[in-house]
Parts: C-alpha cells; structure tokens; sequence
C-alpha cells in the first residue's frame, strides 16, 4: 500500500511539472503594399520582442501566389517597419511577398500572411469610350486594419489628378465624355496604421465613339403672329455635347435647317409653317446622336388602363388655325364599325370611360375653326381592350424544414394568367391570425415558387402556410390551401435505442403515402434512409446498439412522400426539424493484466467516446510516461517493463462535448 502512494504522488508532481518554453519573435503584419513605377514598398507593424530575442526581418518576393519565392532582403533591426524594393517590376506584373522572423534561439516564425502588389488592368473594348478597371486586393480577406473602400484616380488634363470615386468592389467603369486623350489611372486603399497600398499606374488612350444622347423636344409650335414654326428644345444629358442639329422632314428625307450651339435649351425659328420636324445632339468628336421621333401639329396619343377599363387621350394642340380652334371632336370606332362622334372638349385631353372587354377600339381627334368649316385630324390610334385574366389555382405544395432549420415553402399557381405576385402567410394554428411572411414576384410562364421562412423555431413549433395569389392590377384574386410544417422530437433510452415521434404533414393533394427517416451518427448524415414507414405513423425506435464504438450523438429528421393523385402532377417531399439526441459514455478499465497469460495487453473499453479526441498514457512508479495511444482499439503490451503497478490516465470527450479525465492503477503480472 505504500508503494502505490508513493507513485500516486510522483504522479501528481509530474503532471504539474511547468513546460519551459524559449521565447521567439512572431513575424510582423504587414499593413501597406504600395507600387510607384516598378518599385514597392512594404510597411509593417513591428511585433513584439519583450526579451530581446529578435535577429531579423526576411522579405520573400515571387512572381505568383504558389510559385517559387527567392529572399529579397534581411533587415537586422526591429524598429525598421518599411522597406522599397527598387526594380522589382511591379509596373508590369503583380508581386507576392511575405516577411519572416528569425530569434536567437534560431528559429524563423513562418509569415502572418503573404500579400500582393495592386496590379491594375484598364481595357476599352472596341474602343468604345469607356475605360474599365479591374484589381486585386492587397489580401484576401482584407486585413483587419484595412479601409474597405478603394479610390479611383484619373489625370486629366495632364499633371492632374482627380479623383473619381470610390467602392468596396474591385471593379470601377469610367465612360469617357472627352473627345479623345491618354488618360492614367490608379487605385489606392487606406490602413488604419497610417499608410496607404497603392496600385501600378496604367496609361491608355481612350476615344469617345459613342454617340451622343438626344436632347429633349419639348413642342413643336405654330407661331401665331410670323407663321413659322417654334421648335422648343432642352439640353441634353451628354456632357459632351457642344450643338443641336434640327431637321425638317420632307417628303422621305430629311432636311438640314439649323446648327444651334450650346447644350442648352434653345428656341429654334423656321421659315415656312407647320410640318414635321425633329432634332439630334452632336458632340466634340462630330458624333450624332440618333434622331429624335418626329413631332407634327397635331400628335396623338393615349394610355390604356386595363385595371380601370378607361382609356385616356392626349394630343398636342393644333397652332395657327385660321379663325381659332373652338373646339376637338373625339371620335370612336369599335370592332371596325363606323367611326361616330362621342364628344368634344376644348381642352386637350379626354377620358373615355366603361369600356367594354376584348373589344377593338379606333379613336382620332379633329380640331374645330369657329366657324365649323374647317377641320384637321389628327393620327389615328388603336388598341385592343383585353379583359383581366384570374388564376384558376393557387396550391401550397410543400412546406418543408431545410438544413439551415429555416421553413421553404414551395407553390405552385397557374402560370397562364397573368399573375402579379403572391403573397405568403403563416400562423400558429390552422384558424389562428394570419402574418404576412413575404411577397413573391412572379415570371410569365413559371408556374413554381420557393420562399423562406426563417423567423422560425422549427424544433417546437409546428406553423400553418397559406399563399393569395396577386392579380395583375394589384388585387387579390384567389387563395390557396393551407399546410402546415412537421415537429420532430427524439429521447435516447437506456437500452441502446432512441424513440422518435412527430406531427402530422398536411396537406398533400395526394396525401401522405410514406414516411422516410433519416439518421446521422457523430454529424454524418446516411443519404440513404435509415427506414421508411406507411403514412399514418408518427412514430419509430432506433436501435443505435451498433454504434457503441462511436462518440454517441445521433440526429434524426422524418420526410413526408406525398403519393399519387395529385391533380397538378406533382410527388412532393417534406422535411421536419432535425432532432438529435445523446447517448452517455461509458469506459471499462481492467485491473491487471499479464502478457503471457489470457489478457496479454491493458486495454480499456470505450463506448459512445469520440474517437479523435481520445487518449491513454501509462507512467512508471516514478512519474516517467513510458507509454501512449490516441486510438482506442491500441493496448499496452507492457514490452520493456518489469511486472507491478503502473499508473494510467485516460482523456477523452464524449457525445455532449464535455472532457473528461480518469486516473487509475494497473497492475502487470509477469
């Protein structure tokens, strides 16, 4: 009995003996990689040499992230925090560097992190005025003391630099409002420690061969007192526009009147009365933009409102008739019948209201002199009065829990007509109040829509779905069924099994033919289910006995498998919850063991123990570990060792992520 107190406390004395370490330097952060012509400059932080450890800084450059990197430099002062590598080519090609630490105990503590030069590329394609910019970032992902946002510098006109923007993308696009130059760009994104990382500079010649936007043609006029007539004309977006060019259109051409300059608004006068008349922009380079549509006298127009089956007309008035225009006729025609008059108006719009569906209508506007003798028409307008398409079926067809334990809720709606949206809504009980979850933006021709839910607590709660389709005039049209999500729970007994129990799927149009069960042992899911039952059974036992060996965490979730009948065609699957249970672990430690008898090794029995988290370690009776496995299937044969007591220590963590210890004496019989 001595003994085996004695070597328990050489034990305790071992196992808190202090491990002594010698001290490094760490290698330094490095905080800025800045390109000016070829050469770079690094700059970093300066890491901490408490004990006065440091020897030097070792700087390593390559030409590519995983190629072969040769020693630019070793700097033997710790204060040092910058340093340039003239000729280093950056100019041309990016560069990868990263800065080691060498101590005086010898060792190089590897790199923080290896960092590379901004390599900015700027390319117009098809020379088409517009430089695009494109670069990468210093590291990926940023460095924590890194701004987020880069910023663009172009110079124009030479010797200035400005700056164009900024963004947190690595992509910048510059459309170019100049005739033609040889611009030069470069980037440039901030530290926090009060350096800046700065790109290569990239000079290329870009021409603008857009043409121009189309400045604005706000009327065309007949002036009452000269008979000319009025172009009114505001400026145009473009910045580089420099004049307007107008037109008249005569017979099947158009003819040159005014060069008008500035980009401005203008007030074009020409000779010669009414007609048809149009404009276009030129810009610096002699670019045209395209011509504007034509404007006469009197235009035409109107909008349709389907959802308020009305059509509203509009037209500009008729200028300079002779004896004054005392009035506009509005005339109709429907399904081609005869034209007949439905009103006038003197002002210069008209709502025909009540219109009749699926109809097709013919409407032209004719100004009036006083003297009712003289007339004008104006362009005739058509439109077909279609009526408003419903949706025949709405249908929720699965609400199903997915990985991540949020709620997808798939629907299927009538694609044919003309649906708007739709509008999802969940509830705690099938008569309980409703909220809206979201809103769906449907496609023409797509019948099938997903939405998530993630505002959830899936594991205890079951929730109701229900979705209203949106016509396209904005109102709700039809409402679909509602279905409701799977509860799944699971209890581990002590018989090695584990009892699952769940709610009911509803609703399938073709009901709940079956049930799959899905189990994951130690967080690997079986894409194979572990077992299926018919609808209509909400329960399962699992007997998990077979995997004693394995670190005991189990996770379970059910499927619901609609069956046939559906009447849309569809064969739905419906996810539960994922539940997951535990089984307690459990080690068997033999007493003794004699290597020429029965039991020849000391192995301890493990069940529901992780396996990567395992180990057993034998000491001798003066606290010297002689002896260690990491795999729960290695014992010890005792080779080496004389017969008596031996001191062992188990560690592990089993299924509930708890670590544990066991500290125990083995006796070898010899």
């Amino acid at each position: 009995m001595y003994k085996i107190k004695k070597l328990r406390s050489l034990s305790i004395i071992f196992l808190l003996f202090p491990l002594l370490t010698k001290a490094f330097v760490n290698s330094p952060q490095v905080n800025c990689v800045s390109v000016s012509g070829g050469d770079v400059t690094l700059n970093w932080t300066a890491p901490a040499d408490p004990s006065s450890e440091f020897v030097s800084y070792n700087i390593f450059v390559s030409n590519s992230l995983n190629g072969t990197y040769s020693p630019v430099i070793t700097i033997p002062t710790l204060a040092t925090t910058s340093y340039t590598y003239v000729g280093a080519g950056a100019n041309t090609t990016p560069k990868f560097f990263y800065i080691t630490t060498t101590s005086s105990d010898g060792s190089t503590q590897p790199a923080t992190d290896t960092v590379r030069t901004i390599f900015l590329v700027v390319t117009n394609p098809l020379n088409g005025g517009v430089g695009f910019l494109q670069w990468n970032p210093v590291s990926d992902p940023l460095h924590p003391s890194s701004g987020v946002s880069y910023t663009i510098y172009r110079e124009y006109p030479a010797g200035v630099y400005s700056v164009l923007g900024t963004t947190t993308n690595t992509k910048w696009r510059d459309t170019i409002s100049i005739c033609s130059f040889a611009f030069n760009y470069y980037v440039e994104i901030s530290d926090a420690n009060g350096c800046n990382s700065t790109s290569n500079v990239v000079n290329i010649t870009i021409e603008d061969k857009t043409d121009p936007v189309p400045p604005g043609l706000d009327s065309v006029s007949i002036d009452p007192f000269t008979g000319d007539t009025i172009m009114g004309i505001s400026a145009s977006p473009s910045q580089d526009v420099v004049a307007f060019q107008t037109y008249q259109y005569v017979g099947v051409s158009y003819a040159n009147y005014h060069v008008l300059t500035g980009n401005f608004s203008h007030t074009d006068t020409i000779r010669g009365g009414s007609g048809t008349y149009s404009v276009a922009s030129m810009d610096s380079c002699g670019n045209l933009s395209i011509i504007l549509p034509n404007q006469r006298t009197i235009g035409l127009q109107y909008n349709y409102s389907l959802c308020g089956r009305s059509v509203t007309l509009g037209w500009t008035p008729y200028i300079n008739m002779r004896n004054g225009v005392r009035t506009y006729r509005i005339f109709q025609s429907v399904n081609g019948g005869a034209y007949t008059m439905i009103d006038d108006t003197a002002g210069l719009s008209y709502t025909v209201e009540n219109l009749q569906q699926n109809k097709t209508y013919k409407f032209f506007v004719r100004a009036v002199d006083s003297t009712g003798t003289i007339t004008s028409s104006s362009n005739v307008i058509t439109f077909f009065s279609k009526s408003q398409p419903l949706p025949v079926f709405i249908y929720v067809k699965s609400v199903s829990v997915n990985l991540a334990q949020d709620i997808d809720i798939g629907i299927q709606v009538d694609d044919t007509s003309g649906v708007q949206g739709i509008e999802v809504y969940r509830s705690r009980s099938a008569t309980g109040t409703f909220t809206l979850v979201g809103y769906i933006t449907c496609a023409p021709g797509n019948a099938s829509y997903y939405i998530t839910d993630a505002n959830v607590e899936t594991a205890t709660t079951e929730y109701y779905y229900k979705a209203i389709a949106i016509d396209s005039c904005g109102l709700p049209a039809i409402t679909s069924n509602v279905s409701k999500s799977v509860v799944l729970q699971v209890v581990s007994n002590a018989d090695r099994t584990n009892t699952l129990s769940w709610t009911d799927y509803e609703s399938y149009l073709g009901n709940v033919a079956a049930w799959n069960i899905y189990r994951s042992v130690d967080d690997v899911f079986d894409p194979v289910p572990v077992a299926t039952v018919p609808g209509g059974i909400f329960t399962y036992i699992d007997d998990v006995e077979a995997f004693i060996p394995n670190a005991g965490r189990f996770n379970y979730y059910v499927q619901a498998v609609e069956g046939t009948g559906n009447p849309y065609g569809l064969m739905e699957l419906s996810n539960s919850n994922i539940a997951e249970t535990y089984h307690s672990d459990n080690i068997f430690i033999p007493s003794a063991f004699v290597p020429k008898g029965l039991n020849k090794v000391f192995l301890p029995m493990t069940q529901y123990v992780e396996k990567t988290e395992y180990m057993v370690s034998i000491y001798d009776r003066w606290g010297g570990k002689i002896w260690e496995t990491q795999s729960d299937s290695e014992g010890w044969d005792g080779g080496g060792h004389e017969g008596g007591w031996y001191v062992y220590v188990i560690e592990y963590k089993n299924a509930f992520g708890e670590y544990k210890r066991i500290n125990g004496n083995v006796l070898m019989i010899k």
